[in-house]
């Protein structure tokens, strides 16, 4: 059992860009938000975080105003759910409140970038679609920093 484990390890240190924009693919097509969380790059993570604690903030300043911004939100909450919500639950709230769905047509063409630690990965899609994603690395892993894609998601959270 302990050599399982080792491979696996190992394993999970090889990822490479590629690997990463197609785990973040899957992310979103499953609307699993502690997945998404846990690609992105902690500057992204750090700003999603920012966002949460604004609206904390808010809640605990001017509980009116930050009623008003979240009945305007569409997702559903007041603020009494902000208090203890972590960044994964809110952006949970805005990929299941806001219907956002994604699915990618098959992959024609993969093509991956590298400087150092960072890499661009370009991905060809069926039917002339395309998706861009930049990425650094950090922590071990290839972690998404930006992409149109990141954007979309993220939009419902004050990115």
């Amino acid at each position: 059992m302990t050599v399982i484990a080792v491979l696996l390890a190992a394993g999970a240190g090889l990822a490479t860009p590629l690997d990463t924009a197609y785990d973040m693919m899957d992310a979103l097509t499953r609307a699993d938000a502690w997945a998404v969380m846990d690609l992105l790059s902690a500057d992204v993570r750090a700003r999603v975080d920012a966002a949460l604690e604004g609206l904390q903030e808010l809640a605990r300043q001017s509980p009116a105003a930050a009623s008003d911004l979240l009945r305007s939100s569409g997702l559903g909450i007041g603020t009494e759910d902000l208090a203890g919500m972590t960044s994964e639950e809110l952006l949970d709230l805005v990929l299941r409140r806001r219907r956002l769905s994604f699915h990618f047509s098959e992959v024609e063409r993969e093509h991956v970038t590298m400087s150092g630690r960072r890499a661009e990965v370009g991905l060809a899609l069926l039917g002339g679609d395309s998706l861009h994603m930049s990425m650094v690395w950090e922590e071990g892993a290839w972690k998404i920093s930006g992409s149109r894609l990141l954007d979309r998601a993220l939009a419902g959270i004050g990115r």
